[in-house]
């Protein structure tokens, strides 16, 4: 039986920091749980990646000097770095889907990528 949701911030008290190794202890405690097939689908989609893709974007507005560019949907909502424009929602929702996407689109590799490209 799947279980339901957990105190992240207890598990890793980090995150508060919103720092690229906040990201990597998010990415090693959702692997290391093997999160997306632990825990319910709809907790997961409604939830989780909603709350993850804007503490992504919190995190690339705070230590790359990103602007938030709002949309009418919450999911379409981007972050501006330099000239560039990053899908916070996008990453986290597919970061998601399964324990082999966690690494596939981990959130740290997000943050080097847009490190990369920052002016």
């Amino acid at each position: 039986m799947k279980r339901r949701a957990m105190a992240i911030d207890e598990e890793q008290p980090s995150i508060m920091d919103e720092t690229v190794e906040s990201l990597t202890d998010l990415d090693f405690f959702f692997w290391r749980e093997d999160f997306p097939e632990r825990y319910e689908r709809q907790l997961i989609d409604g939830h989780t990646a909603p709350a993850l893709g804007a503490y992504l974007g919190d995190v690339l507005v705070r230590r790359l000097g990103g602007t938030w560019v709002l949309r009418a949907k919450m999911e379409e909502s981007q972050v501006r770095v330099g000239k560039r424009v990053w899908l916070p929602f996008l990453r986290a929702r597919r970061y998601m889907q399964s324990r082999q996407s966690l690494l596939d689109y981990s959130l740290t590799q997000f943050f080097r990528e847009v490190e990369r490209y920052r002016p």
